[in-house]
């Protein structure tokens, strides 16, 4: 399978309530590799790479109010390209 890579931007209540940590939590569950770091902002940059079944299995779970904590307000995702991650980090 090909491996994709997706950025997010996150915004909503996503900052001190545990969301980056649960976005590690599910990538390594689904064996996606990137990072989440907040932005001064208030919102959350997402970076998932991997297999597009997995990238859409990651998205469909924050779509879902009880998986990840906080308040999603507004998610805008882009396909870009591949890096050369070995795990998924949280900034």
């Amino acid at each position: 399978m090909a491996v994709i890579a997706r950025r997010g931007i996150v915004e909503g209540w996503v900052q001190g309530v545990g969301f980056r940590w649960t976005a590690k939590e599910q990538a390594g569950a689904l064996h996606l590799l990137g990072y989440a770091r907040n932005k001064p902002n208030g919102s959350v940059e997402l970076f998932i790479q991997g297999e597009q079944v997995e990238i859409e299995s990651f998205i469909f779970l924050m779509n879902q109010k009880k998986t990840f904590p906080g308040t999603i307000d507004t998610v805008v995702w882009e396909d870009v390209p591949s890096r050369n991650f070995k795990d998924f980090s949280v900034y």
